[in-house]
């Protein structure tokens, strides 16, 4: 399960990077290697910071049944 959160082929994107720090109410990042630049901008010099990701929510495909849970 780490290997979701924590992989290594992610796409490289501000957002994510250890370096920027977000503005309150806005889409920007504030780098101290680019300056003021979209959450979706990316840089050679993207660190990845797994605690400011947030993963995505797991859709329900169906609801269970009373069913499904019995032996």
């Amino acid at each position: 399960m780490a290997n979701v959160f924590f992989r290594r082929n992610m796409i490289p994107k501000c957002i994510y990077c250890s370096r920027g720090i977000r503005c309150k109410d806005t889409d920007l990042i504030v780098c101290p290697k680019r300056g003021v630049v979209n959450v979706e901008d990316k840089c050679k010099n993207f660190k990845y910071d797994p605690l400011k990701r947030c993963p995505e929510q797991i859709k329900k495909s169906e609801e269970y049944s009373a069913e499904d849970f019995e032996i």
